[in-house]
């Protein structure tokens, strides 16, 4: 049975969608035109206008789409009612995907810059962001109960940023354990106990 109008047209716009978005990766945002996508998509060139308005408007709704996919794994996860290990190791997990040859990470640094320039990325990147701290400050709150937990969840988040881009600069920091550390800046743990010299923990009291 041959696809419908519908069906042809839908594949066509996620066609363009992922040309957009590996051309973004490969090149960088503000090289890619209306015949490097068609070409890249196999399709006639008339056919990205007819499905999006503007070769900007084709960047912004690939950008968004990936963004859209990790933002949904995040708060499903958020959502879902996790143990505070587990979202603990999703949040790491995320430091450690996000590589410098990861294709997710070039997309959205190309992202982050072009929304100092288009005001509706910038609108649905923070859309998105304030999504996640919302989740996040549901499960802080419910696994701790601290009255902060909105402040805690806005540090957790620019942290795994900054986490991020370090990661970038220096792999060797993936050496580094860091789960106790996250677990005490979220105020689930208590501080760490030091060692009274006979190799047992000191008592805080």
């Amino acid at each position: 049975m041959a696809p419908t109008s519908q069906e042809t047209g839908r594949e066509t716009r996620a066609r363009l969608l992922q040309a957009a978005a590996e051309l973004i990766v490969e090149d960088g945002w503000g090289t890619v035109s209306t015949r490097r996508v068609a070409d890249r998509a196999g399709v006639r060139p008339g056919l990205v206008h007819y499905h999006f308005r503007s070769v900007d408007n084709l960047l912004v709704e690939a950008a968004l789409q990936t963004m859209r996919q990790e933002v949904d794994g995040l708060l499903s996860m958020l959502r879902g009612g996790a143990d505070t290990g587990t979202g603990l190791e999703f949040f790491l997990d995320l430091v450690a995907r996000y590589a410098a040859d990861s294709e997710t990470t070039a997309l959205f640094s190309e992202a982050l810059l072009a929304a100092t320039r288009n005001e509706r990325l910038r609108e649905e990147l923070a859309g998105a962001l304030g999504e996640c701290r919302s989740a996040l400050t549901d499960w802080l709150a419910a696994q701790t109960g601290d009255p902060e937990a909105e402040a805690v969840s806005v540090l957790l988040l620019a942290l795994l940023d900054g986490l991020v881009l370090h990661h970038l600069i220096d792999p060797r920091l993936r050496r580094v354990p860091l789960e106790a550390a996250l677990r005490r800046l979220a105020g689930l743990d208590g501080p760490p106990q030091a060692d009274d010299g006979d190799g047992s923990p000191r008592r805080h009291t």
